[in-house]
C-alpha cells in the first residue's frame, strides 16, 4: 500500500470515513504520527455543551429522539473521530436500550461516560458503568439488595463484560451478585450505596475468599487473564478482523497488564501492528450502519455543513431534516443507537447485510442522490464546475466521485456503471449523470466494505 492508502484505511478503521480532505490532513503527518493524533484528540477543542437544547427545542424534557440527533450530529461533526468511534465500541460492549431507561438524559450521561473514559483503564471504565444509572436501571442492579440478591448485572458483567463465557461457574455469578448488593441509585440523584441493604459477609469468587463489595469485585476481575484476553481480542476485532491470530491476542494482553490495564494502549498497539495493516484487514470490514450513513455523509460534506447551521440562532430545518434522516437510514439497516436489540448488542459482519438492509442501503443512497430532496445540496455540490471541470468525460467524472466517496471499485463494476449511465442518461446534464453514479456507486458491492 501506498502511505495515502494506509492513512485512507486507518481512517476508515479508526475514524469515521476517509474523506479527501481528512486523508489530505493525516498524510501530512505520516502514518505513525497519524496513529498518535488520533488517540492524542484531548488536545483538539470541542464544544457541544449547548447542542442539547437546541434540538430540544420547545420540549419540555429530553427525549430518545432528542438523544439520538444530538450523538448523530457529534459523530457527523467530530475532529475527534477515534474519540467517538470508541463510544460506539463501548455503546455496543455495555448494551445499554433506552426501551428500559426511562429517563433519555441517562443514555447521555451513560454515552458521556463512554466519551470521557474511552481511551483510559479498563478498571475505571468498569467502576463507572457499575454505578452508571442507566446501567443499574438497565440490568436490574438497582434492586439488588442483601437477601434479594439479583443476579443479572453480575451474570452479564462476567459473561459479556469482562471474561467471557465458560471461564466463571453459576457460583461466582451468585456471590458477585451478592457483592453487589446495596448499589442502587435514587430519583435525580444518580448513584447511591446504601450500607443497610449491602451483604458485607465473606464471599468465594474466582477462588479468592473475603468480605467483597462491587469494587474488589472489579479489582479481581481486571487482574485475571481472561478479562484480558477477552477484552483484547473484541478490540482486534472491531478495529481488524475475526478470528486474530493467537500471537497477536497475547501481544496485546501483555500490553493490557504492562499498562496498567489502558485501553489507549492496546488500542495504539492494534493500530501500529502489521496485522492491520495486512490484506486480511484492508477492505474486509462491511459496514456497520453507523459506517455507511455516517462515513459516506462525512465524505460529501455534511458534517462541516451542519457545523456552519450551527452558527445560527437558532437550528435551521434542513439540519434537522439531515440528522433525522441519518437516523431513520440507520434504523432502517436495523441500527438504531441507544436501542441495540439485546444486552449483547448488535451482531456485526456480514450480519449487517441480507435483503431488507442491502434494500435500504439503495434506499439511502437514492434519497441522497435526488435533487429534489435531501439530496439537492450535495448533487448540487457535485455538480458543480469547481469539483469536477464542466469538459470532464464520463470516465473522469465517475473516477472524482470515487475519490471523494472513498469508494474502491473494480475495474467491471466501473465499466458496469458507466454503461449504465450511457445508457440511460446519455445526454442528460452533469447534474442528472452524477445523481445517477452516486446512486449506483453506494449500491455497489465494493461499497459495502471498509
Amino acid at each position: 500500500m501506498t502511505e495515502r492508502e494506509r492513512i485512507a484505511h486507518l481512517l476508515r478503521r479508526a475514524g469515521l470515513g476517509a474523506s479527501k480532505g481528512e486523508v489530505d490532513y493525516y498524510l501530512r503527518l505520516g502514518y505513525r504520527g497519524a496513529v498518535e493524533a488520533l488517540l492524542d484528540y484531548e488536545k483538539i477543542p470541542e464544544d457541544y455543551t449547548d447542542l442539547l437544547r437546541r434540538l430540544q427545542g420547545d420540549s419540555p424534557q429530553v427525549r430518545p429522539p432528542h438523544a439520538k440527533m444530538w450523538w448523530i450530529f457529534r459523530l457527523l461533526t467530530t475532529r475527534r473521530p477515534l474519540q467517538e468511534r470508541m463510544v460506539l465500541f463501548w455503546h455496543n460492549h455495555f448494551a445499554t436500550s433506552a426501551s428500559k431507561v426511562p429517563r433519555a438524559e441517562l443514555m447521555i450521561l451513560q454515552n458521556e461516560t463512554f466519551r470521557r473514559l474511552a481511551l483510559g483503564s479498563f478498571r475505571d471504565m468498569l467502576l463507572a458503568v457499575s454505578r452508571d444509572p442507566a446501567m443499574l436501571l438497565w440490568l436490574d442492579n438497582h434492586l439488588n439488595r442483601k437477601g434479594k440478591p439479583n443476579e443479572n448485572y453480575a451474570r452479564e458483567l462476567l459473561e459479556l463484560f469482562t471474561m467471557g463465557i465458560g471461564n466463571y461457574t453459576e457460583q461466582d455469578v451468585k456471590e458477585a451478585a451478592r457483592a453487589f448488593t446495596g448499589w442502587t441509585l435514587r430519583p435525580r440523584a444518580g448513584f447511591q450505596f446504601v450500607p443497610a441493604q449491602h451483604d458485607d459477609g465473606e464471599k468465594v469468587f474466582l477462588g479468592q475468599r473475603g468480605n467483597f463489595d462491587g469494587t474488589d469485585i472489579i479489582d479481581i476481575l481486571v487482574k485475571h487473564p481472561k478479562t484480558a484476553e477477552y477484552i483484547c481480542t473484541k478490540l482486534f476485532r472491531f478495529f481488524a478482523y475475526d478470528n486474530p491470530e493467537p500471537a497477536v491476542v497475547r501481544a496485546l494482553t501483555r500490553t493490557y497488564f504492562d499498562s496498567g490495564y489502558h485501553i489507549g494502549a492496546v488500542v495504539k498497539q492494534i493500530l501500529l501492528s502489521e496485522a492491520f495493516l495486512s490484506s486480511r484487514a484492508v477492505r474486509s470490514m462491511v459496514k456497520c450502519p453507523m459506517d455507511f450513513v455516517v462515513g459516506t455523509l462525512r465524505c460529501l460534506g455534511v458534517g462541516q455543513w451542519l457545523l456552519t447551521a450551527l452558527q445560527a440562532e437558532t437550528l435551521p430545518q434542513p439540519a434537522l431534516a439531515i440528522l433525522r434522516f441519518a437516523d431513520q437510514s440507520m434504523q432502517r439497516m436495523e441500527m438504531s443507537l441507544f436501542y441495540p436489540p439485546s444486552v449483547k448488542g448488535w451482531d456485526w459482519g456480514t450480519a449487517w447485510i441480507n435483503s431488507a438492509t442491502m434494500t435500504e442501503r439503495i434506499r439511502f443512497a437514492d434519497t441522497l442522490a435526488n435533487p429534489r430532496t435531501l439530496g439537492r445540496g450535495i448533487v448540487a455540490l457535485l455538480s458543480n464546475p469547481s469539483f469536477v471541470p464542466a469538459d470532464v468525460d464520463d470516465e473522469q467524472l465517475l473516477n472524482r466521485l470515487c475519490e471523494v466517496l472513498d469508494a474502491s471499485l473494480s475495474t467491471q463494476t466501473q465499466q458496469n456503471i458507466l454503461k449504465i449511465v450511457r445508457t440511460t442518461a446519455g445526454s442528460a446534464d452533469r447534474s442528472a449523470k452524477t445523481s445517477l453514479m452516486l446512486r449506483l456507486v453506494c449500491a455497489s458491492a465494493e461499497y459495502q466494505f471498509m
